[in-house]
């Protein structure tokens, strides 16, 4: 889920079929739209990294989510975006150490949530499950008012309402 490639091509479309239009949103792939077709979150290769970037499609307005606690861009790939359906909450994965104040040493991903309100992440994603280490997944369930964080073998860990 992680590719570090430098030379990815796609592009982000969103089409709107009511008025017979389509608007381009940007190079980068995986895309997760809010319920009303504002909110495009997807990744996008910036500084040679994956990182997830949120498009306003109202307003045009673009910017990074996975931003350092410190400053600039996080230290490590992003991907797996997935909105929530009023487009407040992004959950996405992310391998980066300093999303949070709180630094995860454990060298393996974690899913995190950027509140669009508050502009901050919160680690979401526990590092420990039954023992074992996991590599989290987010996912929305069909009316968007939970994120949910899946581990590799399926098994629901976590679910909040947003």
């Amino acid at each position: 889920p992680f590719d570090r490639s430098t030379t990815r091509t796609s592009q982000v479309f969103v089409r709107d079929n009511a008025l017979n239009l389509t608007t381009l949103v940007g190079a980068g792939w995986g895309p997760s739209i809010s319920g009303d077709g504002r909110y495009v979150a997807f990744v996008a290769i910036s500084n040679r990294m994956a990182h997830i970037f949120l498009a306003d499609l109202r307003t045009g307005a673009k910017h990074a989510l996975t931003k350092s606690v410190r400053r600039g861009l996080a230290n490590g790939a992003s991907a797996n975006p997935v909105i929530s359906s009023d487009g407040r909450f992004i959950a996405f994965q992310s391998e980066a150490n300093d999303l949070v104040a709180a630094e995860d040493f454990n060298l393996l991903a974690d899913v995190f949530v950027f509140d669009r309100l508050d502009h901050e992440n919160q680690r979401r994603s526990r590092r420990r499950v039954d023992g074992a280490e996991q590599r989290p997944v987010p996912r929305r369930n069909r009316l968007g008012h939970r994120i949910l964080v899946a581990a590799p073998d399926g098994c629901v860990r976590q679910a909040e309402r947003f």
